[in-house]
């Protein structure tokens, strides 16, 4: 009996140790793009975000996801929380990619955009995802370390595009 017991409290003193240390391994996974996005419109209550970046916030990394109106919400890459909202001045074609956007729900994701960007050019780092108009459809630019441009169509998620910047 009291060999069971022992037995029994080493498994879950076990089970609690590795459980901790599992759930702070989750909690040191970024959120992810799509995530920040979304959370980003939340707070800008539905308002479609047009670009998403890695950025710094007070001492944390972050994703910078701008707006039309000239907002950039910097939301915790770990955490998904808020950490700060600026206001910059708007642009013109900025609203009109907005508006576009939101009458096209079908369209696919940051992430998504990302990931097709990456494979295009041979698993360079995603630096911003932005979503643009081009002849009047929504297209991702995707900018990757190295200076190199995927252009990812929106909605069918095909690759329009891959441009190398050597200076």
């Amino acid at each position: 009996m009291k060999w069971q017991k022992i037995t029994l409290t080493a498994t879950l003193g076990t089970l609690l140790v590795f459980g901790g240390v599992a759930s702070t391994h989750a909690q040191s996974q970024p959120i992810g793009k799509d995530r920040a996005a979304a959370i980003a419109q939340e707070r800008m209550n539905g308002a479609i975000p047009l670009e998403i970046e890695f950025d710094r916030a007070r001492g944390q990394d972050a994703y910078e996801v701008g707006f039309a109106n000239g907002t950039d919400v910097y939301v915790g890459k770990r955490t998904g929380t808020v950490l700060k909202v600026e206001r910059d001045d708007a642009d013109r074609s900025d609203r009109r990619v907005a508006r576009v956007a939101a009458q096209t729900p079908d369209r696919i994701g940051f992430s998504q955009a990302a990931s097709t960007a990456q494979q295009a050019a041979g698993g360079a780092r995603v630096t911003e995802v932005e979503l643009e108009l081009e002849d009047g459809r929504l297209m991702y630019e995707v900018d990757l370390a190295g200076d190199t441009y995927v252009y990812v169509w929106a909605v069918s998620g095909e690759v329009y595009e891959v441009e190398y910047d050597d200076w």
